[in-house]
This record gives structure tokens, C-alpha cells and sequence, in this order.
């Protein structure tokens, strides 16, 4: 196979593209990690510093969280003891609350 005569590329110019290209490979698709380059997660959780406002957002979506699991708690009990409650927009909200107590 020949290159047609308009291209003119010195196989060192080739060499150079192919090492480019070999390098634009290593970047999108690194290499797999070995033994060595492994971390635990405790390592990493070891390593992370917590920020006052770290805090401040976790006990926010803490009380976030406890509010809403009571909450829905409240409105199964509810539609579980009043017979008036069970209408049908009432029990597709139910089905939602207990959606979100599946996902837990």
C-alpha cells in the first residue's frame, strides 16, 4: 500500500500522530487499578474533613428526613382508621407514601 504523492508525511510525523494518539487513549481509557492504587472506603472516609456547614447540612436533611418518614406514617394511619378518608385521590396518595417507604 502506497500513500498517494499530494500527502507529504514523514514517517516521523506518522510516529508522532500514532504517540498522540496512544496518549489521547490513556487519558479517555485509564488503566484498571491494582492492588497497589486501591483505597478502602474507610480510607476514604477516614480522609475526608468534616466543615461546620457539613454538619449543619446533614442535621438539616436529618430532620428533613424524620419530618417527612413521620409525616407519612401519620397519613397511613389515618386513612387506615377513617373509612371516610378512603376516596380515590386519597388512596393514590397513599400508594405514593408507600412508594417512598419501598425505597428505604
Amino acid at each position: 500500500m502506497s500513500l498517494p504523492s499530494n500527502m507529504n508525511v514523514s514517517w516521523v510525523d506518522a510516529h508522532q500522530m500514532l504517540a498522540e494518539m496512544n496518549n489521547m487513549y490513556a487519558v479517555l481509557y485509564p488503566a484498571p487499578p491494582t492492588a497497589e492504587t486501591t483505597v478502602s472506603v474507610a480510607q476514604m472516609f477516614r480522609e475526608i474533613v468534616w466543615t461546620p456547614l457539613d454538619w449543619l447540612r446533614l442535621s438539616c436533611y436529618a430532620v428533613i428526613f424524620v419530618a417527612s418518614f413521620v409525616g407519612n406514617l401519620l397519613v397511613i394511619i389515618t386513612m387506615a382508621q377513617n373509612r371516610k378518608m378512603r376516596t380515590i385521590t386519597n388512596v393514590f396518595l397513599l400508594n405514593l407514601v408507600s412508594n417512598l417507604y419501598c425505597a428505604l
